[in-house]
């Protein structure tokens, strides 16, 4: 059994589902040397749940705290940037650190370049210029809060991705009529989406 279990299992997963029948995965990853999981997840609480349609915000947090006590597990959090959450970002992170959802490293950032329509770039000038002076902000939290150059350079680079060039409007346009597309299949509305209880 040792051979079997002495190996490293990697997990890309919006961590809401733990069990599967009478399968409990945490009896299971107890047995291995080390589990690392990427959680795939872009926000909170609505917000979180609207991006991603299958995570469950409360589970969530009900699964980050069940592997606490593992010492076996490395866990992050794998935010994919869009023009969803690219403004609420730094405020995401924070409250990660703060809930103990995650300590100041355990972070990922992917920055989605398709559908062009959902690229932060999409944003207008006077958001940009907003987004741009959040990030400003967080940096200079960052530096007072001991967080690592690593993460530090993460954010920096959606915001310099943001910054990068403009695209055409044509591709908001298509954000706006995708999204009230998506909206009326899933019976959901965007405008009310909030990214806190």
């Amino acid at each position: 059994a040792n051979q079997i279990t002495n190996i490293t299992l990697r997990y890309n997963t919006n961590f809401s589902i733990l069990k599967f029948k009478n399968y409990d995965v945490l009896d299971y990853w107890k047995h291995f040397n080390k589990v690392e999981i990427l959680a795939s997840i872009d926000e909170s609480h609505q917000l979180g749940e609207y991006i991603r349609k299958e995570l469950n915000w409360e589970k969530f947090v009900e699964n980050c705290k069940a592997i606490k006590e593992l010492q076996n597990i490395s866990f992050k959090i794998s935010p994919t940037v869009s023009v969803f959450n690219v403004k609420s970002l730094p405020d995401f992170y924070k409250m990660c650190v703060s809930q103990k959802i995650i300590s100041k490293d355990d972070i990922y950032i992917n920055i989605l370049d398709r559908p062009f329509h959902y690229n932060c770039k999409v944003l207008d000038e006077e958001s940009k210029k907003k987004i741009t002076q959040i990030y400003k902000h967080f940096m200079e939290w960052s530096q007072r809060n001991n967080v690592s150059k690593n993460v530090q350079n993460q954010f920096q680079s959606c915001v310099d991705f943001m910054n990068n060039e403009n695209y055409h409007p044509k591709y908001w346009h298509k954000f706006l009529s995708e999204t009230k597309v998506l909206d009326v299949i899933r019976n959901e509305n965007f405008a009310h989406v909030k990214n806190s209880p």
